[in-house]
């Protein structure tokens, strides 16, 4: 279904979370390169192979946290934007032959204020998942 566009975003899972207090980008990014090591199925891909569907991990390695610095807009303008990354990120389908299929953006609001958004295809996840993830992050 995913090869013939017909699902689109159906089955994207996606979770917005407000973090308050002083943030430590570079401590975050660790995090979340420490859970795709360690979770094989956040580096897994699917491919076509010979017409078959194919199960392909791909070896530990980096792993981006997209970084949006919305602080020079201002507090009217910084809702609208946090709603349309939001909309974005549940929205923008996954390619499952090439992954990740795992996203994370951080929207920086101020020095004492995010907006942590996760995506993950349905494929990897699943609500209890993305629950038990956002614990180990933390």
């Amino acid at each position: 279904m995913s090869q013939m566009e017909l699902v689109g975003s159906a089955y994207n899972i996606w979770e917005a979370f407000r973090l308050r207090g002083s943030l430590d980008l570079e401590g975050l990014r660790h995090s979340f390169v420490e859970l795709v090591q360690r979770h094989e199925i956040l580096r897994t891909r699917f491919e076509m192979t010979e017409g078959r569907g194919a199960q392909r991990i791909d070896p530990p390695g980096k792993f981006d946290v997209t970084v949006t610095d919305l602080r020079g807009l201002a507090e009217a303008e910084q809702a609208a934007e946090v709603r349309r990354y939001a909309r974005q990120q549940a929205q923008e389908p996954f390619d499952l032959g090439r992954g990740p299929l795992l996203r994370v953006r951080l929207l920086v609001l101020s020095a004492q204020e995010h907006v942590l958004l996760l995506g993950m295809h349905h494929i990897v996840s699943d609500g209890w998942s993305l629950d038990v993830l956002v614990r180990r992050a933390s």
